[in-house]
């Protein structure tokens, strides 16, 4: 709407760690986890006898089997799981323990299972965290990124456009007489309203491109394209069929598009904003502003 306040917040501490901690561009291949794994086992093991044989490793070698759990596969974990007990077993060995006593046996047996079991623990907080991640960037309704998610996403699309110097568009889209179908078919019609336009939305899109569900019935969307091909995609995101039993939907949008991306995404959200008043007003679904710089 004219005014809004645009802007996001970075979020607590909390926030960015979680944020950090679950980036996806921080996870290894399995092999590449294995290779880690036993890289950080076999300077634990060198370490360890250089200061001296009978220095308990334990520790040392479970941190590597946590923080492998967290970063990569349940195979790669498994392996390391497997290299930090058998490093552990030698390690004991060679610091005067009897290799097949009885005792002995069930000590390693003992340090498997709690490497297992501290492998288990990390996949699963991972996966939690990744969970808690998810539902506070997306929007429950329509499964699109809330507010906060939108933004997290489109100011880093902001940053790489403006590193690459490539095109950068922005669209605001608004359902037409949405209250009107609250008003006469009730909230839950409107509901099915918001789903079906996000998800004929979601069809017409790439992984690339960034669309968020930003307020009621308001939807931003960002796309890494020019003037012309980003307004084909947006023409394509705004032509929502007819369905039987279903209210038609119309939507009005404002394309705001920039050779590279300004420097406020507040800015030209603004401005496509204004943009989509002008084609609501005017009954034209779209209105296309491209800027200079």
């Amino acid at each position: 709407m004219p005014g809004h306040s645009f802007g996001a917040g970075e979020g607590s501490f909390t926030d960015r760690l979680v944020r950090r901690l679950t980036d996806a561009r921080f996870r290894l291949s399995t092999w590449g986890g294995v290779g880690v794994g036993a890289g950080g086992i076999a300077s634990i093991m060198a370490v360890g006898f250089y200061l001296h044989a009978s220095l308990s490793v334990v520790t040392p070698l479970a941190l590597v089997v946590f923080i492998i759990a967290w970063l990569s596969t349940p195979l790669a974990s498994g392996v390391v799981v497997i290299l930090a007990a058998i490093a552990g077993g030698v390690q004991g060995a060679l610091s005067g323990g009897a290799p097949f006593a009885p005792a002995t046996l069930a000590v390693d047996a003992m340090r498997l299972a709690t490497l297992a079991a501290l492998a288990f623990v990390s996949r699963q907080l991972r996966k939690a965290l990744l969970g808690e991640r998810s539902s506070a960037v997306h929007d429950q309704l329509t499964g699109l990124l809330n507010r906060r998610g939108f933004f997290e996403l489109a100011e880093r699309e902001v940053a790489r456009s403006q590193r690459e110097r490539t095109p950068f568009t922005i669209a605001v889209m608004d359902l037409d007489r949405f209250k009107e179908i609250n008003d006469t078919r009730g909230h839950e019609a409107g509901d099915r309203a918001l789903v079906r336009f996000a998800q004929h939305a979601t069809g017409r899109l790439r992984r690339i491109d960034v669309l968020g569900r930003t307020g009621g019935d308001e939807f931003c969307l960002v796309l890494p394209l020019g003037a012309d091909a980003a307004s084909a995609v947006v023409r394509q995101v705004i032509d929502v069929p007819p369905q039987d039993g279903q209210p038609d939907l119309s939507i009005s949008a404002g394309v705001v598009s920039y050779p590279h991306a300004p420097e406020s995404l507040h800015v030209a959200m603004m401005a496509a904003d204004r943009r989509m008043y002008s084609a609501k007003q005017l009954h034209r679904g779209m209105d296309v502003e491209v800027r200079a710089g």
